[in-house]
C-alpha cells in the first residue's frame, strides 16, 4: 500500500465507523505527539482513534483531510 493510499484509508475508516455508529460529528485534535479522534453518539464523545505516528506522517494526514474537506492547507491551526 503506498503512503497516498495509507492516508486516504486512514480516513475512509474513520468516515465508515462515524456513517456506521450514527456520529453525529467528529471531532479531531491534534496535539503534540498525537491526533485524537472523537465521534459523538448519542450525545456523547467517545474516543475512536489515537493515532501516535511520527510528527511528518501526523502532518500528511491532517493536510490530507483538510484536502478531502477542501480546507487551506497553509492555514496555521495553532494561532486561531
Amino acid at each position: 500500500i503506498d503512503k497516498k493510499d495509507f492516508f486516504s484509508l486512514t480516513w475512509k475508516k474513520l468516515f465508515e465507523e462515524a456513517n456506521t455508529s450514527k456520529a453525529s460529528d467528529i471531532h479531531i485534535q491534534q496535539f503534540e505527539d498525537s491526533i485524537r479522534v472523537r465521534l459523538r453518539i448519542l450525545g456523547e464523545l467517545c474516543i475512536v482513534q489515537e493515532i501516535f505516528e511520527t510528527p511528518e506522517i501526523r502532518t500528511t494526514l491532517i493536510n490530507r483531510l483538510k484536502s478531502l474537506c477542501h480546507f487551506e492547507l497553509n492555514v496555521n491551526d495553532e494561532a486561531q
